[in-house]
């Protein structure tokens, strides 16, 4: 069984691009229950400093774009930035 804060990702979902740290989910824990905003601005900042340091690509922009499908697309997801997922898609005739 899995414990899931309101407004938190599915775990499958919070995961999409496979990247995992020990680390970092212990240190957005820590930061999530921090009342002091200080100290929670410098747990954050360490866990950004951990997944900057451990990223192979970073995105530093996004081209946004408005997307149209008619029913035989199958399988197209969105993350909560508007980004699509097309791995599995296909058109089904």
């Amino acid at each position: 069984m899995t414990v899931q804060h309101p407004g938190e990702l599915p775990r499958q979902r919070a995961q999409i691009f496979g990247y995992r740290s020990a680390d970092v989910e212990k240190l957005i824990a820590h930061g999530a229950g921090e009342p002091d905003p200080a100290k929670r601005k410098t747990i954050d900042q360490k866990a950004n400093e951990i997944m900057v340091t451990d990223a192979n690509l970073i995105y530093v922009a996004t081209d946004p774009c408005i997307w149209a499908f008619t029913k035989p697309g199958k399988y197209i997801f969105y993350d909560m930035s508007g980004n699509m997922n097309l791995s599995g898609a296909y058109l089904d005739k």
